[in-house]
């Protein structure tokens, strides 16, 4: 689909037009540069081994430093011991892997938590990538220790701020509380294997449950009362810096997750999304989370949606709508199905799939403050590009599948991309540029057409051809170029083993997913003594400001 939106003012006129009005004129419409950059993977000299809410900060300011605008993250909802990040346990509670110690109400100097701090530093230094099982188990228990610290400094009550907050969010935290104290008593266990008394939401043994076991909720209620003033402190910063941030909802939770155990009736718990099988994939892809069962959740007036989405928007300002075409039509699996080779699509009626999302997206819009993006993997519907356009909702673009499938199949013109859209060189689920274009050769050789004219490209991405690379997607006709950090560096550092620099390889299970940690500290990306960096901030800088991107 061309777009014949060119100038920033036919664009802004166009988007005052539309149902996402009041959100862009919240932002502003401007072409931007963003950052995608997982906030597990940043790596400062204060966090422990993972990325922190505090370390957000340093990234606001390098931000500022080189021209971004836009702090583009993964899912922070609450994803347990697991380190994925789409399988949260929690549609509304944050990860509390991601505090810092020092900034959470209890915390004192003392020994006993220096040592164990600088001893977890020391062995987090000592490896490359995040040691997520390691730093949530040692995290976890210096949070408890804070916590004894916060209760003895209230002398056993607990401090009005938190009352106040267990008050304001008690529609979602008072179960979450409960599910986290009952998966606790039974070591893990998922809520279908608990005894019945508890596995039944509705049942009066879970008030006797609650009512033995007040602290241990008090102390997962605290957790997220830490993890929210955090968050908040850090997009107050960010905002300072003139930098949005936008987050990342997942299209559905875990099965075994304290939404679908506290609301059973709104899940299909006999069925799995998925996706059909493909060129990718022959037997399709089989999730596990449970899909939603549209008739209660239209009965309810979509109260789940609504609620996440205002407990969202207390700390983004735009969010990915991950897997939107779910919200058109989800792809449906039976559970006891060994793959996803006989599914179907709910709705079965094509004809009602541009209906149902366009109702569902202007529910969110009518709902949050926040501008949605919708994730676009490139095959979808012809009904749902035209209706995002409608509404005034961008899409995001990957630019190597960006091309003229109906045409000459060559890559879409800069000048030619949709303007309501997020521009991507790479994604978390895809190669980086560097090792695209090594594995790649046909996409390669049109590549470099597309950048230098006729001719054979080399076999390694070399830095010429890599800014010639990221300048065509900064001139990108989309209102925003989003990239990953290592996409926009030059390849010192990122070229020789492109491999190690990936974040996820879907439907792969390898200790390298959702493990990636950048190898450049933001406390050195932000003092800007190193030569190294120094240039490459202003290589970045002048990129941004020569597309019109500041």
């Amino acid at each position: 689909m061309r777009d014949n939106l060119k100038d920033i003012k036919d664009i802004s006129n166009y988007l005052a037009s539309t149902p996402s009005a009041t959100h862009w004129s919240r932002i502003g419409v401007r072409r931007r540069a963003g950052i995608l950059f997982p906030l597990f993977s940043l790596n400062t000299e204060a966090n422990l081994g993972i990325g922190e809410f505090a370390d957000l900060n340093l990234l606001a300011e390098w931000c500022s430093l080189t021209g971004h605008s836009i702090i583009q993250l993964l899912p922070l909802n609450d994803s347990g011991s697991s380190n994925v990040p789409y399988s949260a346990i929690s549609a509304f509670a944050l990860n509390p892997i991601h505090l810092s110690c020092s900034a959470m109400d209890g915390y004192e100097e003392n020994e006993g938590l220096t040592v164990r701090i600088e001893r977890i530093k020391l062995v987090c230094r000592s490896t490359k990538r995040v040691d997520y099982g390691y730093i949530f188990r040692e995290k976890m228990s210096l949070y408890e220790d804070i916590y004894l610290l916060f209760r003895e400094k209230e002398r056993g009550n607990l401090s009005d701020s938190f009352d106040k907050y267990c008050l304001d969010n008690r529609d979602w935290l008072d179960d979450y509380g409960l599910y986290m104290a009952l998966r606790e008593e039974y070591r893990g266990e998922r809520w279908e294997k608990w005894p019945r008394e508890y596995k039944e939401y509705e049942n009066n043994s879970l008030e006797v449950f609650r009512e033995g076991h007040g602290e241990r909720i008090n102390f997962y209620s605290y957790l997220q009362w830490q993890t929210e003033k955090q968050f908040l402190a850090a997009h107050n910063y960010a905002a300072s810096k003139n930098v949005l941030i936008c987050g990342d909802l997942p299209f559905l939770v875990a099965r075994d997750s304290a939404d679908v155990w506290s609301r059973q009736s709104l899940f299909h718990l006999d069925r799995s999304a998925g996706a059909p099988p493909d060129q990718f994939s022959e037997l399709g892809q089989k999730w596990g989370f449970p899909t939603i069962n549209r008739e209660i959740d239209f009965q309810s007036g979509h109260d789940w949606h609504k609620k996440r989405l205002k407990q969202a928007e207390k700390f983004y300002d735009i969010y990915r709508i991950d897997h939107a075409l779910g919200l058109y039509r989800i792809y449906s699996v039976m559970v006891d199905e060994p793959d996803a080779r006989y599914g179907w699509f709910d709705p079965a009626d094509e004809s009602t799939w541009e209906k149902q999302g366009e109702y569902m997206m202007k529910m969110m819009l009518e709902t949050s403050h926040m501008l949605p993006v919708a994730e676009d993997l490139g095959m979808v519907p012809d009904c749902v590009r035209p209706n995002l356009k409608s509404l005034g909702i961008p899409r995001t673009i990957v630019d190597r599948w960006e091309r003229n499938y109906r045409g000459d199949y060559n890559y879409v013109a800069p000048s030619e991309t949709e303007a309501i859209a997020a521009h991507y060189l790479s994604t978390h689920d895809t190669e980086t540029v560097w090792e695209w274009w090594k594995n790649s050769e046909s996409d390669r050789q049109d590549m470099y057409e597309a950048v230098s004219g006729d001719g054979f490209p080399p076999r390694v991405l070399d830095d010429e051809l890599h800014e010639a690379i990221l300048e065509r997607c900064y001139r990108s006709n989309a209102l925003w170029a989003i990239n990953l950090p290592q996409d926009i560096f030059s390849g010192k550092i990122f070229s020789e083993k492109p491999e190690l620099h990936r974040i996820n390889i879907p439907s792969l299970i390898s200790d390298s997913n959702w493990s990636y940690r950048f190898p450049i500290t933001l406390d050195d990306l932000v003092s800007d003594k190193d030569a190294y960096i120094k240039g490459e901030n202003r290589r970045i800088r002048k990129l941004i400001e020569d597309s019109g991107r500041i």
